[in-house]
């Protein structure tokens, strides 16, 4: 009987503290996200430090490193983009004209499938006029949502300087709610998971910038329509760990079908 109600506690305890970390999953983003930050520009301010650098002027170079080069990296694409993006839009909607075109022969002419699309040029004014207030709605939540995200990311870099700029006296605080047996070893293994997870966060995006610039280049070189938008897809699914490939390779392929069967297929 004691078993059985200290696993009906257990149960409801952990759906409680889930339940929890989601209505509060804005502010578990934020400190999460912080604490990767800081993680991942501890080891070079430190090396910094070594080289003889004030802390405060070699965090302001680490920060100073990571913010405009964030910045910089989304000035460079965002109008490519934007211009990709629309080329891309135009070129789906005279795909869907044309494929509705076929659909209205008079071989097909009652197939029930028809009666369910809309005409291509419904298609042609919510993509390209812009006129439908669904489009506008999208567009403003996805206006909102990327804002949210800059918006975090930004509190995120903050609050990030500050783990960075008072380390012992975050760690003070956390360790003292151990045991004094445990503290050592808690510490030493909190520098060993830091370590680790800043080298891979510095690794991953390193390499998917590196990446975003050799498929771009290699996008242009073969001639392939929207470089750019093909190059950001393999940049992010970059990140996903081992099965990045099974999204970006689909996606850049239906997109580069555009461009004709042996382009999607290079």
């Amino acid at each position: 009987m004691k078993h059985l109600a200290l696993t009906i506690t257990t149960t409801l305890a952990t759906l409680a503290i889930i339940l929890i970390l989601w209505q509060l999953r804005s502010i578990v983003f934020l400190f999460l996200f912080s604490i990767i930050i800081a993680g991942a520009v501890r080891r070079p301010i430190d090396r910094l430090i070594q080289r003889q650098f004030k802390p405060w002027l070699a965090m302001t170079i680490m920060y100073g490193v990571v913010l405009f080069g964030l910045t910089g990296l989304i000035l460079m694409i965002a109008m490519p983009l934007a211009n990709e993006i629309d080329a891309l839009t135009e070129a789906l909607t005279q795909l869907y004209a044309r494929g509705y075109a076929v659909m209205q022969s008079d071989m097909l002419t009652g197939n029930p499938l028809l009666d369910r699309l809309p005409s291509s040029e419904i298609v042609s004014q919510f993509l390209l006029d812009n006129q439908p207030a669904g489009l506008v709605k999208l567009l403003m939540g996805a206006t909102q949502g990327v804002a949210f995200f800059v918006g975090q990311a930004s509190l995120a870099i903050v609050l990030s300087i500050y783990w960075t700029a008072d380390q012992l006296h975050f760690e003070r605080l956390w360790l003292s709610l151990l045991a004094p047996g445990q503290r050592t070893r808690m510490r030493d293994l909190w520098y060993t998971l830091e370590e680790n997870m800043g080298a891979y966060i510095r690794s991953e995006v390193l390499q998917s910038v590196f990446a975003g610039g050799l498929l771009t280049l290699g996008f242009w070189l073969m001639g392939v329509n929207y470089p750019f938008l093909l190059a950001a897809i393999g940049a992010i699914t970059w990140f996903i760990p081992l099965v990045g490939a099974l999204f970006a390779i689909p996606l850049i392929a239906l997109i580069a079908l555009l461009n004709g069967p042996t382009l999607a297929i290079a």
